[in-house]
């Protein structure tokens, strides 16, 4: 899959690496792309911060304005390991005119770029979270890092 869909994205010697050393055990997921291959495209910088910005979190709406007020989480690296860290953002649910989510308080919300795309079911958070802290405990930062350009 990696192969097919980012050939065109990365120069072969960087997507041979990348194929070459995919951490055992982890799953074909959103959080797979952000936390290990980051950006494909290089337009995007590879920082943490724009990892978590990237990354499709999840949080409860605690109070609803022109923005969103959400206990949520961020990733943060420690000791080579991402972690999330729990935390309150406000983010946006309008863009261009356009509304992405009629979440309220107390309902769970889907987010990606500061922007709150989507209400969740508890089960559909459930299973974010399952998946992302699965490859979460077996991605590392470091390995990033390696790869040729």
């Amino acid at each position: 899959m990696m192969r097919s869909e980012f050939a065109r994205h990365l120069p072969p010697k960087a997507l041979d690496y990348f194929c070459a050393h995919i951490p055992p055990g982890s799953v074909p997921h959103h959080s797979f792309h952000v936390l290990y291959l980051q950006t494909i495209t290089g337009v995007i910088e590879k920082t943490v911060k724009n990892q978590d910005q990237c990354r499709i979190s999840w949080g409860q709406v605690t109070e609803k304005g022109e923005r969103l007020t959400v206990k949520t989480q961020k990733l943060k690296v420690e000791k080579n390991r991402y972690i999330l860290q729990e935390c309150t953002k406000k983010v946006d649910y309008l863009a261009d005119g356009k509304q992405f989510t009629d979440a309220g308080a107390g309902d769970i919300v889907a987010i990606h770029w500061g922007l709150a795309v989507d209400r969740l079911e508890k089960e559909q958070a459930k299973r974010l979270h399952k998946y992302t802290t699965h490859n979460l405990e077996r991605i590392r930062p470091t390995q990033i890092n390696k790869a040729p350009k």
